[in-house]
């Protein structure tokens, strides 16, 4: 299952994906995507959009 349609934290997927620091994996994220993680998981949004990160 996609880190984004869990109901994991926004931590927890900064970690599973090689990131210590949860505060620096949203902004890098929010500065790749342009959006918070949140926000890219409450718009339903992931067709591609993270393969830069």
């Amino acid at each position: 299952m996609h880190p984004c349609r869990t109901g994991l934290s926004v931590a927890a997927v900064a970690r599973r994906v090689g990131y210590d620091d949860p505060a620096y994996f949203s902004r890098l994220f929010a500065a790749r995507v342009g959006m918070s993680p949140v926000a890219f998981r409450r718009s339903g949004s992931i067709s591609g959009r993270i393969s830069s990160l």
